[in-house]
């Protein structure tokens, strides 16, 4: 059975519109105006610390060392209220699991914030000890880094394993890790994206994703 690394935003939580919103009015109040469309177009799936490294090349100004803290524990009271699974992740996830199919989650994001993402989803449970994140490697997505270090630690070569993205970036890192990548679209008009980006599938609803493995 082959390795199924999943990525957590826009993939098992819909947080890419609440997570962007405030990035957009963070950016926004430290001088860069932004709104939430531009910051999903210019940010989806980039790391909090290359986007803090852009927005003060672009103000001509540092941010200060707590400002990536502050974001974050904005982020975090905002996901409290009002995050919500991607629809049919977690049947996904359960149906993984009773079919003995082996998955894990490889992200971006701190594991903290997916404890509280997939925590209040109901899904940390189906993860808990099988969840990376790009803190623990050298270079974030789109190198290759966090899916290889992934399956090394769940003990699979890169031939076995399957990633599910919905960014370009992360697609772009499971082809440079020489992974099979199906590119989750939940809205079509991001197809065509993961698609040149290298993903040999596309799906548009996470429950189309088990007949394909």
């Amino acid at each position: 059975m082959p390795l199924v690394i999943f990525d957590c935003d826009g993939v098992l939580v819909d947080s890419e519109p609440i997570s962007n919103r405030i990035l957009a009015a963070d950016i926004t109040a430290a001088g860069w105006p932004m709104t939430t469309a531009e910051c999903i177009e210019r940010f989806k799936g980039a790391r909090l610390t290359v986007v803090q490294a852009t927005v003060e090349k672009r103000i001509g100004d540092r941010l200060g060392d707590a400002w990536l803290n502050d974001h974050y524990e904005r982020i975090f009271e905002a996901f409290r209220a009002e995050i919500k699974p991607i629809p049919g992740a977690r049947e996904v996830l359960e149906n993984l699991s009773d079919s003995e199919i082996p998955f894990c989650v490889a992200s971006q994001g701190p594991v903290r914030k997916m404890q509280i993402t997939l925590g209040a989803t109901g899904m940390w449970p189906l993860v808990d000890g099988h969840v990376y994140s790009a803190t623990m490697v050298e270079r974030p997505k789109p190198a290759p880094d966090l899916f290889l270090y992934a399956a090394a630690a769940e003990g699979y070569l890169t031939d076995d394993c399957i990633v599910v993205e919905d960014s370009a970036t992360g697609v772009k890192a499971a082809v440079a890790a020489q992974m099979r990548v199906i590119g989750f679209a939940a809205d079509d008009t991001d197809a065509p994206a993961l698609a040149d980006a290298g993903a040999q599938s596309i799906i548009s609803d996470i429950n189309m994703l088990m007949p394909l493995l």
